[in-house]
């Protein structure tokens, strides 16, 4: 049922978009591309020496968010396991799917898109 709806065009190029920001122009990101994303967007502080606890538990929520998503089981998200957990989230009806590398990209998605819009 899920893979029956399709997202829209404008929709894809977001998203290549989001891929090519995390990825930096590589055909894969990881858990480190992810987590210099969220420090060049503030949502994540570098690394503090007092902080050891909370940037070990963040690397930790990262890995988790690459392993949900990653087919291959490479530890590397490909476009096509972006588009793939995206398409299966944007379509969730259960609820059941995990979310949080999805609302992550939503933010990038729509940060690149009002930047590239002015």
């Amino acid at each position: 049922m899920i893979l029956e709806k399709r997202i829209n065009l404008k929709e894809d190029n977001y998203l290549r978009n989001a891929f090519k920001f995390i990825s930096k122009g590589k055909d894969y990101f990881d858990a480190k591309d992810l987590l210099k994303t969220l420090i060049w967007y503030n949502l994540v502080k570098p690394k503090i020496k007092t902080d050891r606890g909370n940037v070990q538990e963040m690397k930790l929520a990262i890995q988790n968010m690459i392993w949900e998503i990653d087919e291959s089981g490479t530890g590397k998200i490909t476009e096509k396991d972006l588009k793939l957990m995206y398409h299966k989230c944007r379509f969730d009806e259960t609820g059941l799917e995990p979310k949080s590398l999805y609302y992550i990209v939503l933010f990038i998605m729509y940060s690149l898109t009002t930047t590239s819009d002015k």
